[in-house]
């Protein structure tokens, strides 16, 4: 199973980093150069700005079953930007209350939650299992219903290079 290549072209959305660690969704509007390109987003108006590749990520596929509880680390959605958080209370009407690290904490829907795990692509969750003891890899890829698969990978020695 080869990794597929991630490719940036015009009109492609992405996720992009600037601002101390802030991730905006943007849409590239075109290359600079090989490794820079020119983003629009949306912040308090609409603005672009140029980005390197590192500060670049896919959309991750929209997580549709997660349950979220006490402690949980999440990404939140909040002012057309994602930021590091962790869940401090389950409000149980699918609302939690999220603290960030400058303390402030707001109520948010579940829907603008997303856990951090979700967004790694299977290769990547297959090479952190093969680090694990078999027995403790097989009990982990029970977790999520995507992970099920990673089991018979296993077995077979699979390995990403």
């Amino acid at each position: 199973m080869e990794p597929k290549a991630i490719v940036f072209e015009p009109g492609s959305a992405v996720y992009f980093i600037i601002y101390g660690g802030s991730w905006f969704s943007g849409t590239i509007i075109g290359c600079v150069d090989s490794d820079r390109f020119l983003v629009q987003y949306r912040r308090n108006s609409v603005e672009s700005t140029v980005v390197s590749l590192h500060q670049l990520r896919p959309l991750p596929p929209p997580e549709s079953h997660r349950e979220f509880k006490s402690g949980d680390k999440v990404e939140v959605f909040h002012d057309h930007r994602w930021r590091d958080g962790h869940v401090t209370a389950d409000l149980v009407n699918g609302r939690f209350v999220v603290s960030f690290r400058d303390s402030e904490e707001m109520m948010l829907p579940k829907e603008q939650l997303r856990d951090r795990i979700s967004e790694l692509p299977d290769t990547v969750l297959l090479h952190i299992l093969n680090f694990m003891d078999t027995k403790d890899a097989v009990k982990t890829s029970v977790l999520f219903n995507r992970w099920k698969n990673f089991c018979k990978a296993l077995s077979l020695g699979y390995s990403v290079p």
